[in-house]
């Protein structure tokens, strides 16, 4: 009978001890309250006019408005980031789009873009993207 039983528990042990792996076929991306998809672009002409297109897609029965917070920054000394200008908007509804638009200098830049998107569905998605340009 010890034997058996001793079988057993090395059998359930010898199981457990097996990986088993977990993969997602397609796109994984985070689920949010009131938000189906932003969207922001950041480019520099050849004239040095540097440009953020920004824009936010909700629910329309659920999302009620976004403040959305637009920096554009540039690179010094290889590790540091100084603010070049900065844009605040305040949205309603569950869509908005807007470019905001600068002159600037040669050099590396990056655009930080925080939409903060309310609603009824719950609490409110704060969502960042960063891109960065050299020109």
């Amino acid at each position: 009978m010890k034997k058996i039983l001793s079988t057993i528990i090395c059998v359930v042990v010898l199981i457990g001890c097996i990986p088993i792996n977990a993969f997602a076929v397609g796109e994984i991306s985070p689920y949010y309250n009131n938000t189906q998809r932003t969207t922001t672009n950041f480019t520099i002409s050849d004239s040095g006019v540097a440009k953020v297109s920004i824009s936010y897609n909700g629910y329309k029965d659920t999302t009620t408005g976004a403040t959305i917070k637009t920096k554009i920054q540039k690179s010094f000394l290889f590790f540091f980031w100084s603010d070049v200008t900065s844009w605040t908007d305040e949205a309603s509804g569950y869509y908005y789009s807007t470019t905001h638009s600068t002159s600037v200098d040669s050099g590396t830049y990056r655009a930080i873009v925080e939409y903060t998107i309310r609603g009824t569905g719950g609490s409110a998605d704060v969502i960042t993207e960063q891109l960065e340009y050299s020109y």
